[in-house]
């Protein structure tokens, strides 16, 4: 009889136990009561004690008694908040400038082109067309030779400087670009970068 109730109480206990565990969890997990609270002070993570804490101004209906130690603080969750994340800005290729009535890169057009090849090797599906292009002032047939150049020389300078497979690469001569004003004559002396294609593997 007496072992009897000994095994009695050690299984109330275990239940007691066992009903304070699920009970733990299960306000661990659930927090969805703090939105229907009215309350305007979001829960927040501790790094002290770790977990989701709440401090109320005033604590909602039916969790007036629920306190964790003597800071009045509100346990909510084990997880840590979710951390929003803006998205970066996705880098494109980047067109190529050349002086007047010249082929020849700038410091500034290899940088320019030393960033587009990391784009490339960081995005080794896409193929990419390079067109290169003149001003209008000059012979129509000396401007054609121009662009050539340009649009060889960039291409050249990324397979051999840069390691960038000549196959990625198509080039394309466009000769004198027409535009309205004098002014926008800088803009056109360059080689373009245009994604051809997403390789099928």
């Amino acid at each position: 009889m007496k072992k009897a109730g000994m095994v009695g109480m050690a299984l109330i206990l275990l239940c007691m136990f066992l009903t304070g565990c699920a009970t733990t969890q299960s306000e661990q997990k659930d927090f969805s009561w703090y939105g229907r609270s009215g309350a305007k002070r979001a829960p927040v993570y501790d790094t002290e004690r770790g977990g989701r804490w709440w401090i109320p101004s005033d604590a909602p209906a039916g969790k007036e008694a629920t306190r964790w130690g003597n800071r009045g603080y509100v346990y909510v969750a084990d997880r840590k908040p979710v951390v929003k994340r803006v998205a970066k800005p996705v880098q494109k290729l980047q067109d190529v400038y050349f002086p007047f009535d010249s082929a020849q890169l700038t410091a500034a057009a290899q940088k320019t082109l030393k960033e587009n090849a990391d784009l490339l090797r960081a995005r080794p599906r896409v193929n990419v067309i390079l067109v290169g292009s003149a001003s209008p002032e000059g012979d129509s047939v000396y401007n054609q030779k121009l662009s050539e150049r340009r649009v060889n020389a960039v291409k050249n300078f990324l397979v051999n400087k840069e390691g960038i497979s000549a196959d990625r690469l198509d080039a394309e001569a466009k000769g004198a670009i027409p535009v309205a004003t004098k002014a926008e004559w800088p803009s056109v002396r360059r080689v373009k970068f245009l994604i051809k294609r997403f390789l099928s593997r």
